[in-house]
């Protein structure tokens, strides 16, 4: 399913254009680091439940559906809180698919002027001066006032009739399904431990440096 937090400061939609059409051959990497109608993923997987709950029995034999199995991915950057509200959606019950502030959207979607990037869909709108996005005047995406705030209300799951099971995807153990959590972790490791090594050479005598 892809429960999708939008808002995280772990997503890399900013490498989404680097698998754009150009002179220069595309890695496949990076296609999926940005999809236009993320912050409904929640929404979408409540209506694929309640879909399958209409249906109740199988296309062949007519028998009552059993069982559902959920084939991995379900969340989309192996984080808790995704994993959270994907159970939540499957069992039924109050579903919140935000984080961060809770009084505003917080990601590439929103109109801030200051931020305002044309690669990503806006539904809210481009900024006074700014140019359509490239969703909009590319692709035909609409101008939906309130977008934003509507995906991020809580809602009432209607969950499955049926018991469901699930298996491990490599979205539910790699960011954005590619990387390992230790590749991020790395750098800034690596960043604090050299500022370590900095700060006691400076406290060494003849060391050429000194710290008021």
């Amino acid at each position: 399913m892809h429960i999708v937090d939008a808002q995280s400061p772990l997503r890399l939609e900013w490498t989404d254009r680097l698998d754009d059409p150009s002179p220069l051959p595309a890695t496949g990497l990076f296609t999926s680091s940005y999809r236009p109608g993320e912050m409904l993923t929640g929404q979408v997987a409540d209506s694929m439940v309640r879909a399958i709950n209409r249906i109740a029995t199988g296309p062949v034999t007519g028998k009552p559906l059993a069982l559902a199995i959920q084939t991995g991915d379900n969340s989309d950057n192996s984080q808790a809180n995704e994993v959270r509200w994907n159970i939540n959606i499957l069992n039924g019950g109050s579903v919140r698919v935000d984080s961060g502030n809770l009084n505003k959207w917080e990601g590439v979607a929103d109109s801030t002027p200051a931020t305002y990037d044309t690669a990503y869909w806006h539904p809210h709108g481009n900024p006074a001066g700014k140019p359509v996005d490239r969703p909009r005047a590319e692709y035909g995406f609409p101008v939906v006032p309130g977008l934003l705030d509507a995906a991020r209300r809580p809602f009432t799951a209607e969950g499955l009739d049926i018991p469901w099971y699930s298996v491990f995807g490599n979205h539910d153990g790699l960011v954005q399904g590619n990387f390992p959590t230790s590749t991020l972790q790395a750098q800034p490791a690596r960043a604090g431990r050299a500022q370590d090594h900095l700060a006691a050479a400076r406290r060494e005598p003849g060391s050429g440096s000194s710290t008021t």
